[in-house]
């Protein structure tokens, strides 16, 4: 055989003239890298070769079966959610997440922090935004709160998150104060960064393993939601959100992605989407569709849809700002010793939030006990 790279996914070495859908001559001279070193690029669905006899004998595969081109694990599975066109995306929440938008234009200028490789859908390219940890946070709970829900689904023959969906159910939106920083292994876009560490912040005595479990629910989905909004800031539109991923199996999740995005969300009716766009690909490079946007109007399907409920999207939209500040808060830690009332009136702003409580007043009672423990603190 003979060695071959595929366009879309060698988009992500950076050394894509993406006009030009080839090597970029510039990036390879001053990278002083040898372009007879890499392989021709061919695109998305291009057959580039079949099957041979020997290798059909050691694989069971028939012999002649085309061999096409794919693509890359994330590009297929947003082909595989219908993103085949400009403002539709889909959001995963699995063992990492991943929010992808399509976009005709594409300013590198207002997306930094980005991947932004083109699209088998020829004439858009993909915004890939990164979650580090996504649902794993919420396995990360299951081990550590759920012990109880762990044994019982084990004695049952029940499903251990089904039990922790009970529990989440019962605690209301915004889980009575308690908001959740999903960073157990840094956080990604777009803050990028390395140092973040998960937190619960608002805890009371009147906190709840149920408070806890719908927090971390809602603060894996804050951090999708960040993702969402920082894309939107920087002039990405997004029309239509599918949603795919272990999370969107529970009924409880799925509810809380469409309030927290205020938007109706698609759920597909193939959780698997990176299978059905690789299959899509694989049928245009059989000749079965004339392109990827045919091949997704026919085995793209949805299963239902879930509407935003109002009056908890205006809970999320302010809880947004909370995550928003109480990561600011910690991110600048090192910097809040001996800044004064500036600091008390960004702290007062967080907790206020937390509480529900006006800011001014929780300023003043900050303010009091900082000036109660001020020659302590210079000591």
């Amino acid at each position: 055989g003979e060695l071959r790279a595929e366009l879309t996914a060698a988009c992500t070495l950076g050394l894509v003239d993406f006009a030009a859908r080839g090597w970029s001559d510039r990036i390879l001279t001053a990278t002083g890298i040898d372009r007879a070193k890499l392989p021709p690029l061919v695109e998305s669905g291009a057959r580039i070769g079949s099957v041979s006899a020997a290798a059909a004998a050691h694989s069971g595969l028939p012999e002649g079966l085309p061999l096409i081109a794919g693509s890359g694990d994330q590009q297929c599975a947003a082909i595989g959610a219908g993103v085949v066109s400009d403002g539709m995306a889909s959001l995963t929440l699995g063992t990492s997440g991943f929010l992808v938008a399509g976009a005709r234009s594409l300013d590198l200028s207002k997306t930094a922090g980005l991947m932004a490789p083109l699209s088998p859908a020829f004439g858009i390219c993909e915004l890939e935004a990164n979650q580090l940890g996504a649902a794993s946070a919420y396995r990360w709970a299951r081990d550590v709160l759920a012990e109880a829900e762990c044994a019982h689904a084990e004695d049952t023959g029940t499903d251990a998150y089904r039990l922790m969906d009970i529990r989440a159910e019962q605690s209301p939106p915004g889980s009575n104060g308690v908001v959740f920083l999903p960073h157990l292994t840094g956080s990604g876009y777009p803050n990028w960064d390395p140092d973040a560490r998960g937190v619960f912040a608002g805890l009371t005595f009147s906190s709840t393993k149920n408070d806890l479990l719908r927090a971390v629910m809602e603060g894996i989905t804050l951090e999708a939601k960040d993702m969402y909004e920082t894309m939107r800031e920087s002039g990405v539109s997004i029309r239509s959100l599918a949603i795919t991923g272990g999370a969107t199996k529970s009924r409880l999740w799925r509810q809380i992605i469409a309030d927290m995005f205020a938007t109706e969300v698609k759920v597909l009716a193939v959780a698997d989407a990176t299978l059905v766009g690789a299959a899509i690909i694989g049928a245009v490079g059989a000749g079965l569709f004339a392109d990827v946007r045919e091949g997704a109007r026919e085995m793209v399907h949805i299963s239902h849809t879930v509407p935003p409920i109002p009056e908890n999207a205006e809970t999320y939209r302010r809880l947004h700002r909370v995550y928003r500040e109480v990561y600011a808060s910690l991110r600048g830690g090192e910097r809040l010793v001996g800044e004064g009332d500036e600091v008390v009136d960004h702290l007062a702003a967080v907790v206020a939030a937390l509480e529900g409580r006006a800011v001014e007043h929780v300023g003043v009672a900050l303010r009091g006990r900082s000036e109660e423990h001020t020659s302590e603190l210079q000591s």
